[in-house]
């Protein structure tokens, strides 16, 4: 019989027994973690993917690169929030930057974790109609040019 290579314990399963190194998956992939092994091919291979556009991706302004969420890869990759990430890019507030498919998704989630219920805390910070707070934020390229839109549309009716 063996000993398993993260927890030196002996391996007590039969099958494979001249093989098998570890006692179980997840003693194997944190022993692979200690050595580092994988990383550099990982690496290689998830920059790889993020170099070219595929469906439902959309460009960081930041790195260049492609990814379904975006605003998640600024927060993870360069430390910058959606907010602050949308001013740089020059979008939309309001607008969301994760495709639809993913949105369904997500959405099911918030309904299984009961963190819908954080919506109900939040009611008391939300602003009320008529707020002097309300509004006081600089406008993106994008959000000015739908309002000049909008006005446009309500003067010609």
């Amino acid at each position: 019989m063996n000993n398993c290579l993260y927890c030196e314990k002996e391996i007590t399963s039969k099958k494979y027994a001249n093989n098998i190194k570890y006692c179980c998956t997840r003693h194997r992939v944190l022993h692979y973690a200690q050595q580092g092994k994988f990383t550099k091919a990982q690496r290689k291979f998830r920059n790889k993917k993020h170099d070219k556009p595929f469906r439902e991706a959309r460009q960081c302004v930041l790195c260049d690169r492609w990814y379904r969420a975006v605003c998640y890869h600024a927060w993870q990759a360069h430390g910058v929030d959606e907010r602050s990430y949308k001013e740089i890019a020059g979008l939309d507030h309001k607008k969301g930057l994760i495709p639809k498919r993913l949105k369904k998704i997500k959405s099911k989630h918030v309904f299984k974790n009961k963190t819908i219920l954080n919506l109900k805390n939040g009611k008391k910070t939300q602003y009320k109609k008529g707020d002097p707070r309300a509004g006081k934020y600089k406008r993106s390229p994008q959000t000015l040019k739908r309002l000049r839109n909008n006005y446009k549309k309500k003067r010609r009716t």
